[in-house]
């Protein structure tokens, strides 16, 4: 999905885990390409806590970095982030927000994945680890609507055959989601459907530094240049810097 910039944005993968479902997640991980361009978004819902499950998958997810979420975090390549549990988190353009007011009977699950429908289209990818077909929210078919990947784990009693539907049997329960019988196959299925990294847009070596300077921009000024093309805003950044005489 291009913006209007014409800067390419980085692809989402969501992994929802449900209670007590935790323990095929190193499994899942063990096979995730470490270098796939993509922003790693867990949805985990465990009793054990948030910084639990942050420490368990910085430690399931070397090299990659592991952080949780505030509002208006921004996402950056190869980075994994685990969203707080029970608070509806949606992506927009780079950054995730914290949302309130849902509709009612929606979950923060079904939220996230719909945003992240909307707004990555065919770079989107979710995985629902052990879900029964009538609790599979309605956002995992609007990714497989707009050209996403959307995958479920098979349940322990379900068959692969049988469509999945979502749970209030709207229009799109005719769909069929890519059933996985393992989660050994998840890592592959997710390499052949994101764009390989090399051909991303308009995301240079150093964007990590330019987005830790927008965020202090954002933080420090309310000045919101995620939207924006960034090697416009590199550029504005560097003359500003010359003209202070600010050295590197």
């Amino acid at each position: 999905m291009t913006v209007a910039s014409g800067e390419e944005l980085i692809p989402v993968v969501v992994i929802a885990v449900g209670p007590g479902k935790g323990e095929g997640l190193p499994g899942l991980l063990e096979g995730l390409p470490q270098r796939s361009g993509a922003a790693l978004l867990f949805h985990i819902a465990d009793e054990a806590g948030a910084q639990n499950e942050l420490e368990r998958l910085a430690r399931l997810l070397p090299p990659i970095p592991v952080a949780g979420v505030g509002d208006g975090v921004w996402l950056l390549r190869d980075h994994a982030y685990l969203l707080p549990p029970g608070v509806p988190v949606v992506v927009e353009g780079d950054t995730l927000r914290f949302r309130s007011g849902l509709d009612p009977g929606a979950s923060d699950l079904d939220a996230l994945l719909h945003s992240v429908a909307e707004d990555r289209g065919e770079d989107a990818a979710a995985v629902l680890l052990a879900t029964p077909p009538d609790r599979i929210p309605k956002g995992l078919f609007k990714i497989r609507e707009r050209g996403g990947l959307a995958l479920v784990e098979r349940p322990e009693t379900g068959d692969p055959a049988v469509p999945h539907t979502p749970d209030n049997g709207s229009e799109m329960g005719t769909d069929r989601l890519r059933v996985v019988p393992n989660l050994a196959v998840v890592g592959p299925l997710l390499a052949q459907h994101l764009p390989p990294p090399s051909t991303l847009v308009g995301v240079p070596d150093d964007d990590a530094s330019l987005l830790r300077i927008l965020r202090l921009l954002f933080d420090h000024g309310g000045y919101d240049f995620s939207r924006q093309d960034r090697t416009a805003v590199r550029n504005r950044i560097i003359r500003r810097r010359r003209l202070a005489r600010v050295p590197n």
